[in-house]
């Protein structure tokens, strides 16, 4: 009896499911968008109080799995001039809280991240185009990598199509006001209106309990998608459950961190200066004197890298080892490689943004 009820429900919602498909409003109730409360609410309200921050932002997040160019912090929160730039990968997007650095700094910060964003020559031109536009005089600019994007061919194509053409042509179309980002932010501005209608229409006419039957008891059994999101929220999970933050950064629970502490910098290894001399050459044309920050990190072989080359090849520039300003006893969590987890994103967030409250009026270059 229960196998046959089974089936007739698996029926019933995979009809429901085509039917309103067909109308485009399910991805509103699809269970990787909902809002949920964040898994570390209790270690969150500690932290609030001990660090007096307002962390109310952090409470409550979102799953998924997918990020595109409209998620980029700096093109949904346009509130220019910077006074700073910070460019990277995930190394920004998992390690790094755009809302925390505003706090700690009480500096107007904009993020430029996306997953696996390479530093080619056309990610450097359209720094320097964002510079002369949108940022102060007394600006700075900082560069936080992992080792497989910041060390690549200047003519490197972006893996993510959108986010290629947004560096290529960032000023396609412009409307009168000379919008850098015009382009994403009218697709933006149309998706967020798309979307209001659809939840208008689907409160009058939907029964909203059915739909989420078929999200919460179905649709991991025949989505990919939602198959590959619960099965990352395990005990025994490397990757850790991602989150989405309302301040456009990425949230990582993990259950099994690793952990970093404060260590002595490492040893440093012989730098080939060949795959790097283009990107100097290239700063020196379009006069970015850029700060490069080494990420909190459980690889150590990550770190070397990045202070071997970063010290060798860019001696003239300034190089920040986030490890060095951590607090003997100072515990951070981390998921792998340059992305952190639970808590770890606030605790470097609190370093970088105290950083630029110290340096805020002085060079990025070394005199």
């Amino acid at each position: 009896m229960k196998n046959k009820l089974f089936i007739i429900s698996l029926i019933l919602s995979l009809t429901l499911y085509m039917f309103i498909s067909r109308l485009g409003i399910l991805n509103d109730y699809s269970q990787t968008e909902l809002e949920l409360i964040n898994p570390l609410l209790e270690e969150l309200n500690k932290e609030e109080k001990v660090s007096k921050l307002d962390l109310q932002f952090y409470k409550t997040v979102k799953k998924t799995t997918i990020y595109n160019i409209n998620n980029i912090p700096i093109i949904n929160n346009n509130y220019s001039p910077y006074e700073v730039l910070v460019v990277g990968d995930s190394t920004v997007l998992m390690g790094l809280s755009p809302n925390i650095v505003k706090q700690t700094s009480h500096m107007n910060v904009g993020f430029f991240t996306f997953p696996a964003m390479k530093l080619n020559v056309e990610l450097l031109y359209f720094i320097g185009k964002f510079r002369d536009r949108y940022m102060t005089s007394n600006h700075i600019i900082l560069f936080a990598f992992d080792p497989n994007f910041i060390f690549v061919k200047a003519d490197s194509e972006q893996d993510n199509k959108d986010l290629e053409v947004l560096i290529r042509y960032p000023e396609k179309k412009l409307n009168s006001y000379k919008c850098l980002f015009c382009n994403s932010t009218d697709k933006n501005y149309k998706n967020m209106l798309e979307k209001k209608i659809k939840q208008l229409f689907s409160y009058f006419y939907f029964d909203p309990p059915a739909i989420r039957f078929y999200h919460f008891f179905i649709e991991e059994y025949i989505s990919y998608k939602s198959y590959k999101q619960n099965q990352v929220d395990t005990e025994h999970s490397n990757r850790g459950q991602r989150y989405r933050v309302k301040d456009g950064s990425m949230f990582i629970h993990k259950l099994n961190p690793n952990i970093i502490r404060k260590t002595d910098p490492p040893n440093l290894i012989q730098i080939n200066d060949k795959e790097t001399s283009w990107m100097k050459q290239a700063m020196i044309e379009l006069k970015l004197e850029p700060i490069f920050w080494v990420p909190l990190t459980s690889d150590i072989s990550i770190r070397r890298k990045l202070l071997s080359t970063y010290q060798q090849v860019f001696s003239d520039y300034t190089v920040i080892d986030a490890n060095s300003l951590l607090d003997e006893g100072d515990i951070v969590e981390a998921q792998n490689r340059t992305h952190l987890a639970n808590l770890g994103a606030i605790k470097q967030s609190q370093l970088l943004g105290s950083w630029l409250k110290q340096h805020r009026v002085k060079s990025t270059k070394k005199k």
